[in-house]
């Protein structure tokens, strides 16, 4: 719950303004309020999407597993990395002087 308090007062430095940031913070939003529904519901959150490369004795080497909610943080943080990226790139941009048209 504190992340998505922090998440909304700090939703000014994501572009919420724009389309993408709007995404990008309704996935974290949507993975926060998803596994909080689960940890609140039954008392722990349920992964249920798991991959496994290896099986040796009684262990497995793997990839761990994540649930729905999981990966929606992820594509939003992905996300808010791709539009702190642009940012950067845009205010490290020569100005373009208006007789250079």
């Amino acid at each position: 719950m504190i992340a998505m308090v922090i998440l909304f007062l700090a939703r000014r430095h994501f572009d919420v303004h724009r389309l993408f940031g709007q995404v990008a913070l309704g996935l974290m939003f949507g993975g926060i309020a998803g596994n909080l529904i689960d940890r609140f519901r039954i008392g722990h959150v349920i992964d249920f999407i798991y991959f496994f490369t290896y099986r040796k004795g009684g262990g497995e080497i793997g990839f761990p597993a994540f649930n729905v909610a999981d990966s929606a943080i992820c594509a939003g943080v992905t996300f808010l990395f791709f539009i702190s990226l642009q940012k950067d790139m845009e205010s490290k941009a020569p100005p373009v002087s208006p007789s250079a048209r």
